[in-house]
Formats: structure tokens, C-alpha cells, sequence
């Protein structure tokens, strides 16, 4: 059993039409990047179930409908060098004509599609895809927060909640963490309230278990497997 870290602070963030660029302050001090989609590199995702009979290997494409009224992620970091866009008041162009950045929430579908080559026992060949309808759509991604003892990742979904707010839930991946959380497990939660035209801000809490700790809920990954 890891060292148990109980965690909380302030969130600062500029919001892009592919996730989101911030900074965290209290028990983690870094800037982060978020990813729309599953990853920075914005490809499908994968994992595998592990079934009695052998291996499923599944890609995963979530497809979001409707257009993002919010600007493209700058190349530098707008937090970049103790740098607070949100407190100079320039937290960037208005991305529609109200300013507010904040359409409707999105909708998705998600195609699970089988790997045939990856797949193993009784499902090694299997081909096939299923496509699902979400209606209680959440944005997910992945997070990496930058700090001195190294890179903390964290999957999220995203939850659109009235009133011009986020809720977003996140769970370590100590996999892709490196230093200090390299192997860690845990889970957090952002609740922010949103600012015309791309600006967020609230609070953050939540548990980090530091050393080999897993959530044996997540199917693993295909590279975890290799």
C-alpha cells in the first residue's frame, strides 16, 4: 500500500477548442495541458478485455458532434513564467459573438472497433465494430500537470453543468507519470466556474496514492500489456 496524498488548491485555466491550457496552485504546483479526445496526440485509444476465453482487443474512436465556439491552443503556454492571463485580463480573442465561449453541450458516439492482430485466444482474428449512442455525453481526455517532481497524467471526464459550470473528474495514470508519481494511483476533481470569453477558475480536491497503486476498474492498455 502507497503513501496516501490528500490533495487540494486553485485552478486557473484558458479553455481551447481541443481542451484546455492551466495552472495549479495548494498540495500540486504546476502548469497542465489538457487534451480533448484521449490523448495529446489526438489518436483513438485502445485496451483489452480480458475474457475467459482469451483477449479482446478493442480501439476506441469517440466522435463528438457540434462545433466548439472556443479558439486554437496557442503554441506557448499562456501560464508559462508565473504568468496570469486571467488577472491581466487577457484571456484571448472572443471565439463567438456573445464572448461567452460556452455553446451547447456536446453530443457523442463512441465506435468500439476489434483488433483482430492484438486480440488473442478463442477472439485472435475476430473483426467487427459497435457503435453507441451517449446520450449523457461526457468529455473525455487526458492531463498532464508539470511539476519539480516530475509529470503527474490523468484521464478526465468532463460533465457540462448548468449555470456556466464544469465539473470534471480525474484518475492517475501512473503508467505515463513520471518521477514522484510514476506508478501512482488516485483520483481528483475540478469544479470550476466558467469566465467570458475562455476562462475558468475554481478549486480542486481529491486523493494521490503514491508507489504501485492500480484501479483495477480500468481495462489495461495495450501498451501496459506489451
Amino acid at each position: 500500500m502507497g503513501h496516501k496524498l490528500d490533495v487540494r488548491g486553485q485552478v486557473r485555466a484558458l479553455r481551447w477548442c481541443d481542451g484546455a491550457s492551466g495552472v495549479l496552485t495548494g498540495s500540486l504546483d504546476g502548469t497542465y495541458e489538457a487534451f480533448r479526445g484521449g490523448d495529446d496526440h489526438g489518436g483513438p485509444s485502445s485496451f483489452v478485455l480480458e475474457l475467459a476465453s482469451g483477449g479482446l482487443a478493442v480501439e476506441v474512436v469517440v466522435r463528438e458532434t457540434g462545433p466548439s465556439p472556443l479558439p486554437p491552443r496557442p503554441a506557448e503556454h499562456p501560464f508559462a513564467g508565473g504568468r496570469n492571463p486571467l488577472a491581466a485580463g487577457r484571456a484571448g480573442p472572443s471565439p463567438s459573438p456573445t464572448g461567452s465561449g460556452d455553446g451547447a453541450p456536446p453530443e457523442g458516439t463512441v465506435a468500439l472497433t476489434v483488433l483482430p492482430d492484438a486480440s488473442s485466444g478463442i477472439f485472435a482474428g475476430a473483426r467487427g465494430e459497435i457503435e453507441l449512442a451517449v446520450p449523457n455525453y461526457w468529455t473525455g481526455g487526458s492531463l498532464v500537470v508539470r511539476t519539480t517532481a516530475g509529470d503527474l497524467w490523468l484521464d478526465y471526464l468532463e460533465q457540462h453543468t448548468p449555470y456556466a459550470a464544469r465539473r470534471t473528474d480525474l484518475w492517475v495514470d501512473g503508467a505515463r507519470s513520471t518521477g514522484r508519481w510514476h506508478g501512482a494511483g488516485g483520483k481528483l476533481r475540478f469544479t470550476l466556474a466558467l469566465h467570458p470569453p475562455n476562462a475558468a477558475a475554481g478549486w480542486y480536491t481529491g486523493t494521490v496514492t503514491l508507489g504501485p497503486a492500480t484501479d483495477a476498474r480500468r481495462p489495461r492498455t495495450l501498451a501496459e500489456r506489451t
